[in-house]
């Protein structure tokens, strides 16, 4: 009997493990390093704008990849100082937006950011910008909010609903990352997360997501 207690014991402690801090964080790092090898290994591509990388629409593993391929072509193709992004998404994979912004800073080059709409994990690409060239149109928005059962994938409710303390380290991995490129307390990210805080153009200048208000022609992306 005493060999069955051991057992369960050791699976507690395993379940606790998995779960801690440390471990989340090392999973992210090590995730975000594995889209980033991938993107290399698939090589350069020239983005579809020419000049501009598009970044759209929800973001997944393939459009991370895609996103980092861009960005190695334009650093090694093109002569210009500048990296220009165009941002339009609602979020998806921190994961994803991680290895984005790792790319971002391994660039020699200042990485310019017009954002369209920054919802969720997106929030973390613009806030990675070079700063002073993170442009916010008048009519767009940034929206925070902490990790959430939101898709019908298994992955998605293994890890929300076995695992409710790796989801809750992973949003305080992001909001230490917020934090770090906003300027914002630590805390103060935390809370604005949980309360799911939309922020106007100005209050997402004001609040360190951007610098600027941008009121210039939206390229549409139907022009990709």
């Amino acid at each position: 009997m005493w060999y069955w207690l051991i057992g369960a014991g050791l699976l507690l402690l395993l379940y606790c493990f998995v779960q801690s801090y440390i471990v989340t964080k090392v999973f992210m790092e090590l995730s975000a390093r594995s889209l980033v090898k991938e993107a290399k290994k698939k090589g350069v591509q020239k983005p579809f704008l020419g000049n501009m990388v598009v970044m759209e629409g929800e973001i997944t593993e393939d459009k991370v990849i895609r996103v980092i391929r861009e960005i190695m072509w334009l650093e090694k193709e093109v002569e210009a100082p500048e990296i220009n992004i165009l941002l339009d998404s609602i979020g998806g994979s921190i994961v994803g937006s991680h290895a984005i912004c790792k790319a971002m800073k391994k660039s020699q080059k200042s990485i310019v950011i017009r954002s369209y709409k920054a919802f969720s994990s997106a929030a973390l690409v613009l806030a990675n910008g070079t700063k002073g060239k993170r442009f916010i149109y008048d009519a767009s928005g940034v929206f925070i909010h902490n990790g959430h059962f939101g898709s019908s994938s298994k992955t998605d409710f293994i890890v929300h609903v076995l695992f409710p303390l790796l989801v809750r380290n992973m949003d305080r991995i992001e909001g230490r990352l917020l934090s770090g490129q906003t300027g914002q307390p630590f805390e103060r990210l935390l809370a604005d997360r949980k309360n799911e805080t939309v922020f106007t153009a100005e209050d997402a200048v004001a609040y360190g997501f951007a610098d600027n208000v941008f009121t210039g022609r939206i390229v549409p992306l139907s022009q990709k």
